[in-house]
């Protein structure tokens, strides 16, 4: 049991970005370059050579259908909240050594950072990005943070986990660790 693998969370409502004034869902967005939203941050899962399960909901079915002709792992939770997404992935992946959590919504996170997340869960029970200070994503848990995982829900999120597992720090000169995409794109690609 030495894998550890990324678990890709698609699942979450985009309310903020509606509230924007955002038309469909957010993840479908589509970037400078003709990728959507979703397929940037897979691309960059998958270029990380790591293994991929993306976890989206039911009614996600763009997501589910890139998955299948990619052929990536998907599966489909209706969840209420990330923390119940992030226990479905690591009840799904319980073969896993190590969980990444990477969100669908944040396509500038390169597959190195991804990897030197990775790396250090061999030596620390969490570990994260920060950039100028600032904690980013992905988030990295080790199988010593399993339990502590398992039972996360709705009112419980992943900041529990890592007040009791303190993330070891990966410093990171690469500003697309904090920059999630919330809002309605403009033309340029830009939030």
């Amino acid at each position: 049991m030495t894998t550890t693998g990324i678990l890709l969370a698609a699942a979450g409502f985009g309310r903020r970005y509606r509230a924007a004034g955002g038309q469909g869902n957010k993840l479908a967005q589509r970037l400078e370059g003709g990728m959507t939203l979703f397929q940037q941050s897979l691309t960059h899962a998958m270029q990380s050579g790591l293994p991929v399960q993306v976890i989206t909901r039911p009614e996600y079915s763009f997501i589910q259908q890139t998955c299948q002709q990619l052929k990536v792992p998907c599966v489909q939770v209706a969840s209420q909240s990330l923390g119940e997404t992030l226990a479905a992935g690591v009840r799904l992946r319980d073969d896993w050594h190590g969980w990444i959590v990477l969100l669908a919504d944040m396509p500038r996170v390169s597959p190195e950072i991804i990897l030197r997340v990775a790396q250090a869960l061999q030596q620390y029970h969490s570990a994260r990005p920060f950039w100028r200070g600032q904690p980013g994503h992905p988030v990295g848990f080790a199988h010593s943070t399993r339990d502590a995982l398992l039972q996360l829900s709705q009112e419980q999120g992943a900041r529990r986990v890592l007040q009791q597992f303190p993330p070891y720090p990966v410093p990171c000169d690469d500003a697309g660790v904090i920059v999630d995409i919330d809002l309605p794109l403009t033309a340029n690609g830009a939030s």
